[in-house]
């Protein structure tokens, strides 16, 4: 792929150009929900490098994470006929993407080869919490001078992380909530029991069924005794 020039600590921050809007016209809004919508990680991940292939006209797509020992590790990646696929191990983007795992911050490198310049795009995406992922596009010598339209519409196909990491927030808080709802509405009807005995045994088959659990049983007492209150499946209930 010819030698590397990193560009160390250039932020690239531009403003969405006018002519973006043609980018992300219903075709390409089509396209960013079928893929909000993969449940799958590896499906959601694939179809999230593969749009911004498309959106920005790359000829390929990488999503990194940073491993363990400090390295980059490939996480999906897209790229177009005629590449290799040992580019993605290359000591050139290796590096690219190795500064913007540890610095947080996007970054742009030029690739000098016999056919042309090729800009090698990245930046940090949303991840898991305790996670640090990037995104990273390769632009053939055809970008010519849309390199910053380009990036603009790069930087906007990458906001897919966010949006499903807060989806999968809002769905995580909708879960508790309803599952405490559960939960208040089972000792309500606990605590309006006739006896302790009937609402203990109440309280056992109900978390039970909310567990998905054989059996649950209640007891009080210590390290060398214990008495049974309630059992789910008791007759008393």
């Amino acid at each position: 792929m010819g030698n590397l020039v990193v560009e160390a600590g250039a932020d690239i921050s531009v403003d969405a150009p006018q002519a973006s809007g043609s980018a992300f016209g219903g075709d390409a809004l089509k396209e960013i929900r079928a893929v909000l919508g993969l449940e799958e990680l590896n499906q959601f991940l694939g179809g999230a490098v593969a749009c911004s292939v498309t959106l920005t006209g790359a000829r390929a797509g990488f999503l990194f994470s940073l491993s363990g020992g400090g390295s980059a590790n490939c996480l999906a990646s897209r790229m177009a006929q005629g590449l290799k696929p040992t580019l993605v191990y290359s000591p050139e983007i290796q590096q690219s993407v190795s500064q913007v795992l540890k610095e947080l911050r996007s970054s742009r490198a030029t690739i000098e080869s016999p056919e042309g310049h090729f800009q090698f795009l990245c930046i940090p995406v949303a991840c898991p919490d305790g996670e640090r992922w990037c995104l990273g596009i390769l632009l053939g010598p055809e970008t010519g001078d849309s390199l910053e339209e380009r990036f603009a519409i790069f930087q906007l196909a990458s906001q897919i992380f966010e949006r499903r990491k807060q989806s999968q927030k809002a769905s995580s808080l909708e879960s508790g909530f309803s599952q405490a709802s559960l939960l208040l509405e089972l000792f309500h009807r606990a605590g309006s029991a006739r006896d302790f005995s009937l609402a203990m045994n109440l309280i056992c088959a109900e978390m039970r069924r909310f567990v998905g659990c054989h059996r649950v049983a209640i007891g009080f007492g210590n390290r060398t005794r214990l008495r049974v209150e309630g059992v789910s499946g008791s007759s008393k209930h």
